[in-house]
């Protein structure tokens, strides 16, 4: 049988080899993972590999499945820039990126009135829809499109509110 030249043969190994370095990157603990640099190619690629960033994945999956959260969030975002560029990988990091609370000041109105009404008229309107304001009845009607239309004619200072009576 003919010998191979070393460069071929280098070449039969390579995946073999680039497969069990990223699987052993892969099983350091996440903490590393920020304080070690990442090997990456001219162009931003891991060296001989293309762009499979299936093992990342199953990897942070695994993480999030053990429901190890916080790990999966910092394997995330110590990810080299090869891995970033994957859609699947910012969907990732965006479903696990922390919640955002926004503070809104502004209160909803007071319907107290008109629930008021309702439970103590409501049954003589059954079926029909309503527009109040506070403790008024501005209009009813049988479909919610008639009632905006004769609401239309009345004069209003607040926002009514409508309601259907079952």
């Amino acid at each position: 049988m003919p010998e191979l030249s070393p460069i071929l043969t280098h070449e039969l190994r390579a995946p073999q080899l680039d497969a069990e370095v990223l699987a052993r990157e892969l099983r350091r603990p996440a903490s590393t993972l920020a304080a070690a640099p990442a090997a990456v190619g001219a162009r931003g690629e891991p060296p001989g590999q293309e762009h499979d960033v299936r093992p990342f994945v199953m990897a942070v999956r695994g993480l999030i499945e053990s429901e190890r959260l916080d790990t999966a969030r910092q394997m995330l975002y110590a990810a080299p820039p090869y891995i970033l560029s994957d859609p699947l990988v910012a969907r990732l990091r965006s479903i696990l990126a922390p919640p955002v609370v926004k503070r809104v000041h502004k209160r909803d109105l007071d319907r107290r009135q008109e629930y008021d009404w309702l439970r103590t008229h409501g049954h003589q309107y059954r079926g029909q829809w309503v527009a109040l304001d506070g403790a008024t009845l501005l209009v009813s009607a049988a479909t919610l499109r008639e009632l905006q239309e004769r609401l239309r004619a009345v004069p209003v200072t607040n926002r009514p509110f409508l309601h259907r009576v079952d």
